[in-house]
């Protein structure tokens, strides 16, 4: 039943490679820390904290890593790409199972910090305020 629900997250996002575990062990062993916000271009809320979780990732000095929802309808996606002005490597929809594993598409956005090759306290659901993110992660 996982690996069915693991198949449908990764095929439902067709036009960009999906984060994977491989990818997220990859950026925890090679950066003392970063901060991961998956987004939804059908929550425009969510689009709205991308500023909010950066600001908070350059007064940290870590670095951001935006993904998107893995079931968000690719012409909504690409149309909030082109409006906040999102690289291609903004557009890559969660699969990394440990991430799934941790709610991180309960709800969007949802925030996740890596520290020290560990995935530090549990998903952070909701856009909050810079001063509120920083309380949350420091």
């Amino acid at each position: 039943m996982r690996f069915l629900l693991l198949a449908l997250v990764l095929s439902s996002f067709a036009f960009a490679k999906s984060f994977t575990d491989e990818d997220l062990n990859y950026l925890m062993k090679v950066l003392p820390g970063g901060i991961v916000y998956v987004w939804s271009p059908h929550m425009p809320y969510s689009m709205k904290g991308i500023r909010i979780i950066q600001a908070v990732g350059d007064r940290l000095r870590l670095p951001v890593f935006l993904l998107v929802d893995p079931h968000a309808n690719r012409t909504l996606a690409l149309d909030a790409q082109r409006i906040f002005q999102l690289g291609d490597k903004d557009m890559r929809p969660v699969g990394s199972w440990t991430l799934i594993q941790r709610n991180i598409t309960t709800q969007f956005p949802s925030v996740v910090v890596f520290k020290n090759g560990n995935l530090r306290g549990g998903t952070i659901p909701g856009v909050k305020s810079e001063e509120h993110y920083l309380k949350l992660i420091e």
